[in-house]
């Protein structure tokens, strides 16, 4: 299987664990659900190129996992509960071509126009402009 969305299935952080058993999976859709930080950690030895944890509470320390997911290349990060600092990790993830980082209301005006300066040219930012 190269494809699973568990959206709005209040999946959580002890269903992480049957991820990890899903080797090929390229993309993964899990929006609206009830994984935190320490799930997303279960599956950052996964090879996921697509990942959508949309309305899903990740906080800084969730992003901070997902920059072991080295092969990740769109994230989709709405309403996440990202701050400022958030942003930094995302300029570790080699491999990123897309993020979405749009409706995280914590996210200062003058913090994405310092990532948008810092990132990569081939990296697409979608966000919610002031």
């Amino acid at each position: 299987m190269q494809f699973l969305d568990v959206s709005n299935n209040r999946f959580d952080d002890e269903g992480m664990k049957f991820m990890a058993s899903f080797s090929h999976l390229k993309e993964l859709k899990m929006k609206a659900n009830k994984v935190t930080a320490e799930g997303i950690k279960k599956i950052t030895g996964l090879k996921i190129k697509i990942l959508d944890v949309s309305s899903t509470y990740l906080g800084n320390e969730g992003i901070k996992n997902l920059t072991n997911c080295e092969s990740l290349e769109e994230v989709e990060v709405r309403a996440c509960g990202l701050k400022d600092q958030s942003l930094n990790y995302f300029l570790q993830m080699p491999s990123l071509k897309f993020i979405d980082i749009s409706a995280n209301k914590q996210v200062r005006q003058e913090a994405i126009r310092n990532f948008m300066a810092k990132k990569r040219e081939d990296l697409l930012v979608k966000y919610d402009q002031f």
